[in-house]
C-alpha cells in the first residue's frame, strides 16, 4: 500500500485487510497541515477523490490501491515566511554599547586587582 503525497513519512506500508483511508494515512504519520483531500487510485485505475475531515468519506481500501493526499488546486499555498530587513544602525549601535560595557568590567577589573 503506497501512501504519498501531503503526509508526514510518505512511503510502502503492509496491507491490511478490511482498513480505511484514514488507518493508512495514520500510518503515514497523518496528514500535514496543508493537505485538502485524499485521492484513492484502484487497482482498476479509476481515481476518487474523499476529504479529510470527521465527516468525510473513509472507504476500505483494497490491495494495490496509492492514497494521494494533496492540497486543491485553488488553494493558494501558505504565505513564506515573513523576514524582517536588517537594522543595521540598531546592529552597529547595540554592538558598540555591548563593546562600551565589556571594556569598562575590563578596566574596573584591573583596578581591583592593584
Amino acid at each position: 500500500m503506497l501512501v504519498q503525497g501531503e503526509v508526514r513519512n510518505p512511503g510502502v506500508y503492509s496491507f491490511v485487510n478490511g482498513k480505511s483511508k484514514s488507518f493508512y494515512i495514520e500510518r503515514a504519520g497523518e496528514e500535514t497541515d496543508s493537505a485538502d483531500v485524499a485521492l484513492i487510485t484502484y487497482p482498476e485505475g479509476y481515481v476518487i477523490q474523499t476529504g479529510l475531515g470527521w465527516f468525510s468519506k473513509n472507504p476500505t481500501i483494497p490491495d494495490g490501491s496509492v492514497i494521494t493526499v494533496s492540497r486543491l488546486a485553488s488553494k493558494p499555498p501558505p504565505p513564506p515566511s515573513e523576514s524582517k530587513p536588517i537594522d543595521w544602525s540598531a546592529t552597529i549601535k547595540d554592538s558598540f554599547a555591548v563593546m562600551a560595557s565589556a571594556a569598562t568590567i575590563i578596566y574596573l577589573v584591573s583596578q581591583i586587582k592593584k
